[in-house]
């Protein structure tokens, strides 16, 4: 395989010692060589830093900062700004990759497809037993008409060129649950961007994160993602309607996983 893209992988983490190990682990198994670790701290006094700094040492994460930061989204842009790599992915510091093959997997669609972003699908899992699957998300072929219902790829398997992000610019903090979602159709509206879906588990996601952790959280996000539609004529229906349409497609989604 072309080894010559760099993959930069970005893990933004706050007092996440219990489940931080495991991410780190699945990149540090992964069979690619050419990956750029970065992980972005908002200071935490769990023992993050202590894991962290373990990790550095051992050359398995390539850089790390740890300070305050005003949330999720602006810690992302900060690694967003520390990435050198050609492709840029985002692993969340309770989730992981679900085999050690991911990335070379990756990079040979990349390389084969001449694509500009990748994408895949991926589970949830429980947060104390990761071999209990709560959910399979797959994630579909891209179409842009599937978009009005709120379709989306889950940020955590998702590849972007740097030259993509170049164009369309880092996440927008004004949003605090869904600024993945609209980052996301920021990319997937440009004419000049090839899209590719790949159709393998990139990802398990531990079940209840900031999106999935209450019913309010919930709300709250279909209501940023429903906001970031509309402001790009993408809706013209009422919020109730929106949402009842999210539903069927998660339930679409959840049905097509167990089928595959």
């Amino acid at each position: 395989m072309n080894k010559t893209l760099k993959v930069s992988i970005i893990t933004v983490t706050y007092n996440a010692a219990e489940f931080l190990v495991d991410a780190i682990e699945s990149v540090r198994a992964q069979t690619y060589e050419n990956i750029e670790y970065i992980i972005v701290d908002g200071d935490s006094k769990d023992g993050t830093q202590d894991i962290i700094q373990q990790y550095y040492r051992r050359g398995v994460i390539t850089k790390y900062i740890s300070e305050k930061d005003d949330g999720i989204y602006d810690a992302m842009n900060k690694g967003i700004d520390l990435a050198t790599g050609d492709i840029i992915a985002f692993l969340n510091s309770d989730d992981f990759y679900v085999d050690k093959y991911v990335i070379s997997d990756v990079v040979s669609t990349f390389i084969n497809s001449k694509l500009d972003v990748a994408y895949g699908n991926v589970i949830y899992v429980s947060r104390k037993n990761i071999k209990k699957i709560i959910r399979y998300w797959k994630s579909g072929e891209f179409r842009k008409n599937k978009i009005a219902t709120g379709w989306q790829i889950p940020h955590p398997a998702l590849f972007v060129r740097k030259t993509v992000l170049n164009k369309v610019g880092k996440f927008d903090t004004k949003y605090k649950i869904a600024s993945d979602y609209d980052f996301m159709l920021r990319i997937v509206m440009r004419s000049d961007v090839n899209i590719q879906h790949i159709n393998r588990v990139i990802v398990a996601m531990r079940w209840g994160g900031t999106s999935t952790k209450s019913f309010k959280n919930m709300l709250k996000g279909n209501k940023e993602i429903f906001d970031t539609l509309k402001r790009n004529n993408f809706v013209k229906i009422p919020f109730s309607f929106f949402l009842v349409m999210r539903l069927f497609k998660r339930v679409a989604q959840m049905i097509g996983g167990l089928k595959s």
